[in-house]
């Protein structure tokens, strides 16, 4: 019973054990061109070619772009004001992405792609943020920031918000909370709508390469408030992990391993747990997200919970996902038995 009780303890735990945009130093020139084409597309960049035929220009996210000249509608070369876009949130939700031609005291007028100017009064502005290439796809539309993606449906990888940033996950069971105490580190609290168990985690990321990245952490809980008010005994979790991400905020996969050992009323156990996880971004606001979690001592005795699903980003402060669960089991010589979990996954995600 204490190793069954010690497994189902080490699956909670690994709802945060797994695998943000990589902040990238932009070495062009601080003048920018940009192109329109003429299906509303939109490049900003440096122009390295420019002959009768084409125009290459050198973009932030997408490289080295070639537009041929019968497709291009307008060119505003070398000028930083004329290229920068931002995005101007209102305390009302609302999201305004272009070019700002005019702030001052009281308003700030953006003229954007598809709505023309508008002047917004300053004290119904939330943010402005300024944007680069990489908040736009390869047609110029605008797409949120990904501040979410530190987080699969249970897991964890190795991307980090920014120092400051702090986002909320609701899930039937209860609250993820994350918050960025530095540029790579963060730190949060998980529990579900009783308080119990209570989980602090802590983890740490370092950036190996544009697309590539290493992270290590833990998750330390116990079982809250009861542990007061009853005779329960010390009890205690410790999962330590590392994990490491192979692409970005919009496409990768992840790799993460840990073990989690518990302590109870002079009992203790443990159990390795492994993840693989990733998200790839399959249109202008959805993404296919995939998470799951491998517990156990040995390959006659493990778990394994897998959980496809899809994720809906509209804007930049808010998220929407769900999926369907499987678990996968086997115990010592008996027939490995997948069972689907009848329960959907849903999750909220609300930055803060």
């Amino acid at each position: 019973m204490f190793k069954i009780a010690t497994l189902v303890f080490c699956l909670i735990f690994s709802v945060s054990l797994g695998a943000q945009d990589f902040e990238y130093a932009d070495t062009t020139s601080t003048k920018k061109s940009t192109i329109y084409t003429v299906d509303g597309g939109q490049f900003v960049g440096k122009i390295i070619k420019n002959d009768d035929k084409e125009v290459v220009i050198e973009t932030l996210n997408l490289g080295k772009v070639a537009i041929p000249k019968y497709q291009i509608s307008e060119i505003l070369e070398g000028s930083a004001i004329t290229s920068a876009q931002f995005v101007i949130t209102t305390f009302n939700g609302g999201e305004f992405v272009g070019t700002i031609i005019k702030n001052d005291d009281k308003e700030v007028t953006i003229e954007t792609r598809d709505l023309g100017k508008i002047t917004i009064p300053k004290f119904q502005i939330k943010e402005i943020k300024e944007l680069d290439d990489s908040n736009f796809n390869i047609s110029g539309d605008y797409q949120p920031n990904q501040v979410f993606a530190t987080r699969y449906f249970g897991t964890t990888n190795a991307l980090s918000i920014k120092r400051g940033e702090s986002y909320v996950k609701y899930t039937l069971i209860g609250p993820d909370i994350q918050f960025g105490v530095a540029d790579n580190v963060t730190v949060g609290i998980i529990t579900s709508w009783v308080a119990v168990p209570l989980i602090v985690t802590i983890k740490s990321v370092h950036e190996l390469t544009e697309e590539s990245s290493f992270g290590y952490g833990v998750l330390i809980g116990n079982l809250g408030w009861p542990s007061l008010i009853n005779d329960l005994g010390f009890n205690l979790g410790v999962l330590p992990f590392a994990t490491y991400t192979k692409g970005n905020r919009r496409r990768n996969i992840n790799f993460a391993l840990g073990y989690g050992q518990v302590w109870a009323d002079n009992n203790s156990g443990g159990a390795v747990l492994g993840s693989v996880g990733g998200i790839v971004q399959i249109g202008k606001k959805a993404s296919f997200v995939f998470d799951s979690v491998v517990f156990g001592s040995t390959l006659a005795d493990f778990g394994l919970l897998l959980t496809p699903g899809l994720r809906f980003q509209k804007k930049d402060d808010a998220a929407f996902q769900f999926g369907f669960s499987f678990v996968a089991s086997r115990a010592g010589l008996n027939p490995l038995q997948i069972i689907p979990v009848p329960i959907p996954r849903f999750a909220w995600f609300r930055k803060f």
